[in-house]
């Protein structure tokens, strides 16, 4: 029985090291294979292979089985000049490219002239800015958190992306292509972000709370987003005059735009956020209160006041000063930074601060 096993094996090893010296394709493999199993007949022997990314080559493995052998042996040849077993899975990478999906790169060249517009939309520029002003502080202050509050950053997580079960949560790494541990490793970054907020803002926010509380308002609205200003301005007349309600100008305006793009929702907003957008003396607000036709980008809005209410006793006011203030903050360590782009309009960048 040994001698078989023996034979078994033997052959195999002496197959796969002419496979792997002439580097044939996997159909020339199969049939030196092929001769190998007629005579072997009793052996299970199967053939399998990875195509190496990180040089283009291509490695075999044979499975056998032996007759009355209880388990199943592996065989592979790596020649001296083949790609070493340490690099063998692993993926090039280069300063130029950005993303691999299925194998298929994106070079950084192209995935700006996808993300043309992101010159156009400053906030994500601050927002990748302020990463790199908050890093260097989370460093720079030596801030760190322990096991329960990283938890609790994860189940915050969680809960805002609705992963409100393990098969959710599962689902949804996978569907990201993020492991465990780097959800938790992004829940640790931003539980050290919270905790550094309170340290630069912390001591101010119940002073700027006795003179902006009304700022935070929440302003319960209603939203007609278009593309058609002159369809929005006569809306909005309409609706002033009295004629007709605004939710059945809304409803009319979405059911007769047949691109789709006309728009009704509900939307919370602080009053002073809401303000920024609003003309100048527009600085109070009440229910039944309408704005606009108001210009978004390439859209119009107008926004219909549902309901006011009072920040006072709101158990989500704190934060909400808390964030207003490290914003503030945030603008001022934007002025003094030194900020170098590597890629985009130059000037165009300017704005970013």
């Amino acid at each position: 029985m040994l001698e078989t096993h023996h034979s078994v094996v033997t052959d195999v090893l002496s197959c796969l090291e002419g496979i792997a010296k002439e580097g044939v394709a996997p159909s020339q493999a199969h049939g030196r294979v092929n001769a190998v199993r007629s005579r072997h007949p009793a052996a299970s022997i199967e053939l399998i292979w990875d195509d190496q990314a990180f040089d283009g080559s291509r490695h075999y493995d044979a499975l056998i089985r032996p007759p009355g052998f209880q388990g199943t042996v592996s065989l592979s040849v790596c020649h001296d000049d083949a790609l070493p077993w340490p690099l063998r899975g692993l993926q090039p990478w280069r300063d130029s490219e950005l993303l691999r999906v299925n194998g298929i790169v994106m070079p950084v060249e192209n995935a700006i002239r996808h993300l043309d517009l992101l010159w156009q939309r400053k906030p994500l520029m601050r927002r990748l800015i302020d990463s790199c002003l908050i890093e260097a502080e989370l460093e720079r202050r030596q801030i760190e958190v322990d096991e329960a509050e990283v938890q609790t950053a994860v189940n915050d997580l969680r809960r805002r992306r609705g992963l409100l079960t393990a098969a959710d949560t599962h689902a949804w790494l996978a569907e990201s292509g993020m492991s465990m541990q780097g959800l938790t490793d992004l829940a640790g970054r931003l539980a050290r972000a919270a905790k550094l907020r309170e340290i630069v803002v912390g001591e101010d926010v119940e002073r700027y709370l006795e003179s902006h509380c009304d700022e935070f308002d929440v302003i319960n609205t209603r939203v007609l987003q278009t593309p058609d200003a002159r369809a929005a301005r006569q809306l909005t007349d309409a609706v002033r005059e009295g004629s007709r309600s605004f939710l059945h100008v809304a409803e009319d305006a979405v059911f007769s735009d047949s691109s789709g793009r006309t728009q009704f929702f509900y939307r919370k907003e602080l009053r002073h956020r809401l303000a920024a957008r609003m003309p100048e003396d527009s600085l109070s607000f009440s229910a039944g209160d309408l704005f606009g036709p108001l210009d978004e980008g390439d859209e119009c809005l107008v926004i219909d006041v549902v309901s006011v209410e009072p920040a006072m006793g709101n158990p989500h006011l704190r934060g909400a000063v808390v964030t207003r203030l490290f914003e503030s903050w945030l603008r001022e360590q934007r002025q003094k930074a030194r900020i170098e782009w590597f890629w985009g309009p130059n000037r165009a960048t300017q704005a970013a601060r």
